[in-house]
């Protein structure tokens, strides 16, 4: 109850988050700030359908699992009453977790066509790190 009094006062409101949409099911903690969000040991799958409402693409028809996803994202402009111009200093400034696909059947469309490609099973690691 402590942390939760804290985080209010320096502005931000955090929730524990249970999503079930279709197949989709998500848990984790999603935190709100002034200028920023968070999203903290997110797990679960989405599922296909979900997928296709957001995107508009063919997609596979296997669910992505989301594995201990944790995300933090600045909004925040530099302080625009110094004297140089305000730059934008957002962005990712945290990531860690894992997003598991098992592979399938992809389609896109390419000259009016769809056309139909078999992947392998794709894992990836987020991360803030940048690698050159």
């Amino acid at each position: 109850m402590v942390m939760a009094a804290w985080q209010l006062l320096i502005g931000k409101l955090g929730a524990d988050v249970n999503i079930h949409s279709s197949q989709t099911r998500l848990n984790g903690q999603i935190k709100l700030g002034l200028n920023s969000w968070q999203v903290d040991n997110m797990s679960g799958k989405i599922a296909p359908e979900t997928l296709a409402s957001i995107v508009n693409w063919q997609l596979p028809n296997t669910p992505i699992q989301v594995n201990n996803v944790s995300l933090t994202h600045q909004s925040d402009k530099s302080d625009a009453s110094s004297s140089e111009p305000a730059k934008d200093v957002g962005g990712f400034s945290a990531a860690d977790g894992q997003l598991t696909w098992v592979g399938g059947e992809v389609g896109y469309p390419s000259g009016g066509k769809v056309f139909y490609i078999t992947m392998p099973a794709l894992r990836a690691e987020l991360s803030t790190e940048q690698k050159k």
